[in-house]
């Protein structure tokens, strides 16, 4: 993992945009660069284990960390998780000098190691740096409390744009406003310089640098902005990628700061392929689209700029995930909208198509009509659990979904989508937030026994439900803030193939409903321990409903629209309260 040391002067631009070095001086940031190196991270990649000699404390300069406590018998515990400026590994140099959690990469990490004698000559020398250590170890411990998670809230916000983006700036700004806080609105371009000055406080700054829209500011210019936003016309996305690469190369400090936010032109339902950087798609303003469109677009923009990301976390369970399209429903006649969204099996099946823009009754209508047992395997013994075998070794899923996903990616839909997958060669669950749609829900819908494993590349792949039936969790290492859970097969039918507790039945289960029986309790199991992540979780009673009936797809989502109406005090008062704290500080 370690790499080679690294000039002083790159220590320094480095250093200035995290929470180690924003407030040292020069001096201090020689003294630490004089004993630092590069070094990267796989996603899974353990960067030091509990019990471990504590000699090197590492700044996060992209990526996300995961830190997992163990206890004395063994037992392992998601303490949370920190993103890009922050230090982690100093707590345990300064008290036993061992670590007394393990660090894992939550996604890809590029990190600054700095060598533990360097640290504390540092330390010795600057009272400043000593306070923003113990900052920095304040604000983990509210992590590991869950009491703060997610993306810190800017204040100050550099937006690049042409003359096509005036209007996404003036709806961003009334978004901001709409959370009771001040905006000064600053215009600035290549003769101006950035506006000084300190902020009064609750006050966001918005500043437009005004160009041809293709054109990035010079990076000294974007030093004191914790959040840049790029507004770029989709179909300028060739030419705008190579200036973003150009302007990013050799700064990820800069690229975490960075977003794209790209204005689709009237008819487009999707955006480019994400580059290396979080992107959001907004319909250019006066392309014709409804208002509500427009309001979920930018409020997606508005929430990340204020550390306010919501992620919703859909569970498999077979046909009980089209108890989610009713969930989606309520909620979006609520108002109530999800900046990233993620789903396992069923979760997938029915949540992709609505991350992409399809309207959850527009589902229910499409997945009872394509996916109704036809009339000669009704009469058929057992004939649902014989039809969706038939889907599934008939590939008619793919040609069922083409329709509506086409070939689009995953990373193109309006709301990002990560879909839960089981790689059956490494034993590990793999999360799909880029790529084919369609291929993402095949993969995470896979029942094994039922289905032979996909195999792309070097991966076998199965349901994701075998590791992870709810992925809340993945939602928290992405950024969500506040997650809400939507679990189909907590509650589960004491009752299989005609048998229930005390009354025997003289039919023997057959093997393919045992093994969707299998799936629902393996499920229903492995949901406790991801439900932790989330902080409001929705059930729907789906007791009286099969793994295999899809035909009952109007009455799954109205199960699933019931219990999200009774979630919705609980979820408005839980939601307020996020907020209120994340913009109190």
């Amino acid at each position: 993992m370690d790499g080679p040391g690294i000039p002083a002067a790159e220590v320094l631009s480095l250093l200035r945009g995290t929470a180690l070095g924003a407030e040292a001086s020069s001096e201090t940031l020689a003294v630490l660069g004089a004993g630092a190196r590069r070094a990267v991270a796989r996603s899974g990649d353990t960067i030091f284990h509990h019990g471990d000699q504590a000699t090197t404390a590492y700044v996060l300069l992209s990526g996300r960390v995961q830190f997992v406590a163990t206890d004395r018998f063994g037992a392992e515990t998601i303490l949370g998780y920190l993103g890009p400026g922050e230090v982690f590994g100093a707590a345990s140099m300064f008290e036993s000098g061992r670590r007394s959690v393990t660090a894992i990469a939550a996604d890809a990490c590029d990190l600054l190691a700095v060598d533990g004698d360097a640290l504390f000559r540092a330390v010795a020398a600057s009272k400043q740096l000593a306070f923003d250590l113990l900052a920095g170890f304040g604000r983990q411990m509210k992590q590991a409390m869950n009491l703060h998670r997610g993306d810190k809230p800017a204040t100050r916000v550099a937006v690049i744009r042409d003359r096509r983006g005036e209007g996404l700036v003036d709806a961003l700004a009334a978004g901001i406003a709409g959370y009771g806080l001040a905006v000064h609105r600053h215009r600035s371009g290549p003769a101006t310089g950035s506006p000084g000055g300190d902020l009064p406080p609750g006050t966001r700054r918005l500043t437009e640098w005004v160009s041809d829209g293709l054109t990035f500011p010079p990076l000294d210019y974007l030093t004191d902005y914790d959040r840049v936003l790029w507004v770029i016309p989709a179909d300028a996305r060739a030419e705008a990628e190579k200036s973003f690469r150009e302007a990013l190369a050799g700064n990820p400090v800069l690229a975490e700061k960075a977003r794209i936010v790209w204005l689709l032109a009237p008819g487009e339902r999707v955006g480019p392929p994400s580059p290396a950087v979080r992107d959001f798609k907004v319909p250019a303003p006066g392309a014709g689209r409804p208002d509500a469109v427009d309001r979920r677009a930018v409020g997606r923009v508005v929430r990340d700029v204020l550390g306010l990301r919501r992620g919703l976390a859909l569970s498999g369970g077979g046909a009980k995930g089209m108890a989610h399209l009713g969930v989606l429903r309520a909620l979006d006649r609520a108002g109530i909208d999800f900046d990233l969204m993620a789903g396992t099996s069923g979760g997938a099946l029915a949540g992709v198509p609505v991350a992409a823009g399809h309207d959850p009754d527009f589902c229910v209508t499409s997945f009872a009509r394509d996916l109704t047992t036809p009339w000669h395997f009704r009469r058929l013994p057992r004939g649902k659990n014989l039809f969706l075998l038939w889907c599934f070794r008939a590939g008619r899923f793919d040609a069922m979904l083409r329709p509506y996903l086409h070939r689009w990616g995953l990373d193109q839909l309006p709301v990002p989508f990560s879909a839960l997958t089981v790689d059956l060669v490494t034993g590990r669950e793999v999360v799909r937030d880029a790529g084919d749609a369609v291929h993402a829900i095949l993969e995470s819908i896979n029942v094994p026994g039922i289905a032979a494993p996909i195999v792309r590349g070097d991966q076998a792949l199965t349901d994701g439900g075998v590791l992870n039936n709810l992925p809340s969790d993945v939602l928290v290492a992405k950024g969500a803030g506040f997650v809400v859970g939507v679990d189909v097969t907590r509650r589960m039918r004491a009752e299989f193939a005609g048998l229930t507790p005390g009354h025997p039945a003289a039919a023997r289960p057959g093997s393919v409903e045992t093994m969707f029986r299998v799936l629902e309790v393996l499920s229903s199991a492995t949901n406790g321990q991801h439900v932790r992540a989330a902080d409001l979780m929705i059930e729907p009673d789906t007791t009286t409903f099969g793994f295999a009936d899809f035909d009952r797809t109007a009455a799954l989502a109205d199960a699933g629209e019931r219990a999200a109406e009774e979630a919705l005090p609980r979820l408005r008062d839980a939601l307020a309260a996020f907020e209120r704290r994340v913009l109190a500080g």
